[in-house]
């Protein structure tokens, strides 16, 4: 799931499909979520599995998207699943869409590059 240059330190925790929350979650190691939650879902490394629902925001250094989201979604690093189903603003520095995943909101990336000047391009 995580190479080894995107492992995250600290625990891992997993929340089976058949688990309901009402309130936020917050780890600063893994979590792989499966379940429904009404509150937000932060990780250092996160995976919203394909069961998963999620309606509040999601954010965490890694995320990996492959279930249902309501909410905005920020991460450092962004996979978006061919079954991920998002409502909102996706915010990132860097992302990877499949071909198949429902995405009804915007595009944001976190810290934008800077860009080159025009006159120095021609210079280039």
């Amino acid at each position: 799931m995580f190479g080894k240059t995107q492992q995250a330190e600290g625990a891992r925790s997993v929340i089976a499909s058949d688990v309901r929350i009402e309130g936020s979650v917050h780890t600063d190691g893994v979590l792989e979520f499966d379940g429904r939650i009404a509150g937000d879902l932060s990780a250092q490394a996160l995976v919203v599995g394909r069961a998963a629902v999620v309606e509040g925001n999601v954010s965490g250094g890694f995320v990996t998207l492959d279930g249902s989201v309501q909410g905005d979604v920020s991460a450092t690093t962004l996979v978006v699943k061919p079954t991920a189903k998002v409502d909102g603003t996706l915010a990132y520095d860097t992302v990877t869409v499949d071909s198949g995943a429902e995405i009804n909101g915007k595009f944001r990336r976190l810290s934008p590059k800077a860009e080159v000047p025009a006159a120095d391009k021609a210079r280039a």
